[in-house]
């Protein structure tokens, strides 16, 4: 009988145990490996899923660069992770080469076109990190980028790659004042990325952006990428109120400019577009606990 009870009450056990991980927001950071030739460079990057053992769609956020340094903070977008959390979605926030505190060499310069292909290499080796997760649905995976990663996302979306099923561009670009003629050399890499691209993708700028000016520049970007790219939205997002519309990704207020043609794009992918309760509410009580103030440390090995 002594027996059967200890059974009884370890089979409770594991399964009070189960149901708790289910509840669980996982919020954690990983320093991913990526071979550079001879070498490996461990890339700072953090992921958020859902309670539940999944598999969850993916979204991956790739972050802008600070002018004048690479030495900036390690890109998190934890607000902008719950908004995905809440739709039942894992996120990946990469932190790219040689930037915040990723290892290896930040690779820049005129020819933003090179470049920006070198950057979509991390993007590339942190999603193929996250395909060997069980818990993560390698089949749908919306790409997002802000500013210099939204340039890194248009050139990762020339790839193809299998299960990348949208991208997403806010504000994208990488100007350089000290290259005489970027405007124009911008124009042509759109061009050029959307020569290959067949990935569904939705461009979104304000017409008071501090890089792209009123939206005409950006009009152009879009222009010259939908000539090879025809499955592809323009958004324009007008003036932005808080007074520089390149930011509306990264500030609060921003959110309700960009949620309706986001969401809008992921019904059009057959995504999810809407809250899951249990989701909504898991958020809310890891923000109680303070989850989000740090996350767990986790090991590729």
């Amino acid at each position: 009988m002594k027996r059967l009870i200890l059974v009884t009450l370890a089979l409770v056990i594991q399964v009070t145990s189960a149901f708790a991980d289910d509840q669980l927001i996982r919020y954690e950071h990983v320093m991913v490996p990526m071979k550079q030739g001879f070498f490996t460079v461990k890339l700072s990057t953090y992921l958020y899923t859902p309670p539940g053992q999944g598999p969850f769609p993916l979204i991956v956020l790739n972050h802008g660069k600070e002018a004048g340094t690479t030495r900036q903070p390690d890109a998190k977008f934890i607000w902008q992770a719950e908004k995905f959390v809440a739709r039942g979605y894992a996120v990946l926030v990469p932190n790219r080469e040689g930037i915040a505190n990723s290892g290896g060499t930040y690779v820049s310069g005129c020819n933003v076109e090179t470049s920006a292909r070198h950057w979509a290499d991390s993007v590339q080796a942190a999603i193929d990190y996250v395909r060997t997760l069980p818990y993560v649905d390698a089949t749908k995976i919306v790409v997002i980028g802000q500013s210099q990663g939204g340039i890194t996302t248009v050139a990762l979306g020339e790839r193809n790659l299998p299960g990348v099923v949208g991208i997403v561009n806010f504000a994208g670009g990488n100007r350089n004042d000290k290259c005489g003629g970027w405007e124009n050399s911008l124009v042509s890499d759109y061009k050029d990325f959307g020569a290959d691209s067949k990935v569904p993708a939705l461009f979104l700028y304000g017409d008071n952006d501090s890089f792209w000016g009123d939206g005409t520049l950006s009009k152009q970007f879009f222009a010259a990428y939908h000539t090879g790219n025809p499955n592809s939205t323009y958004i324009d997002e007008g003036t932005f109120a808080d007074g520089d519309s390149h930011q509306f990704f990264h500030r609060k207020t921003g959110y309700a400019t960009w949620a309706q043609p986001l969401w809008k794009f992921f019904d059009s992918l057959g995504l999810n577009s809407q809250v899951v309760p249990e989701d909504e509410q898991a958020i809310k009580a890891a923000s109680e606990q303070h989850l989000f103030a740090e996350p767990t440390e986790m090991s590729t090995q």
